[in-house]
């Protein structure tokens, strides 16, 4: 299965596009468009999809692109296997989830994001499924986002004490 590909269209202009895969196509007037739903997050794309659609200080939408293009990256090392890269790029999920909630919003509400608050200090990320459920929970909360489902979420069975609590309170 081919990765995402990224297009820009400038104002009144599309790029002529390929049918391999899914499409992200940020443009000028409404942002991001996404083709079709990604298969290794979809909880978090879709989350980051909302804020960007919403009003979002500049600096969040900043971070909310950021962190597109490494959702994009994801989908490809996912697509293709490429563990170690992968692994980094993880990482810089958690990072640049880190940045756009705040640190001040993630102390004063450390409860609810405590299993998210654990990521920055585990040295192994959770399976993408969990991951992803972490990640969409916490825009979820720090921006007023629609909810992700709950588990089980693509084959994921957890019973409910061992859900995150990022999504506990739901």
């Amino acid at each position: 299965m081919p990765g995402l590909r990224l297009t820009a269209e400038p104002a009144g202009e599309e790029l002529p596009k390929a049918d391999t895969g899914p499409v992200l196509s940020a443009n000028s007037r409404s942002g991001l468009t996404v083709g079709q739903l990604p298969v290794a997050m979809p909880k978090t794309m879709s989350a980051t999809d909302h804020l960007l659609r919403s009003a979002c200080p500049s600096d969040a939408r900043r971070y909310a692109f950021d962190l597109l293009l490494v959702l994009a990256a994801v989908e490809c090392h996912a697509d293709f296997g490429d563990r170690a890269v992968m692994l980094s790029s993880l990482r810089d999920l958690v990072i640049i989830t880190t940045r756009l909630a705040g640190r001040a919003w993630l102390d004063v509400h450390a409860d609810s994001t405590a299993t998210f608050i654990a990521l920055q200090a585990s040295a192994q990320p959770p399976p993408l499924p969990e991951l992803d459920h972490i990640l969409a929970c916490v825009l979820s909360d720090r921006f007023g986002l629609p909810r992700p489902r709950q588990y089980p979420h693509r084959g994921l069975s957890l019973s409910s004490s061992a859900r995150p609590a990022a999504c506990l309170a739901a």
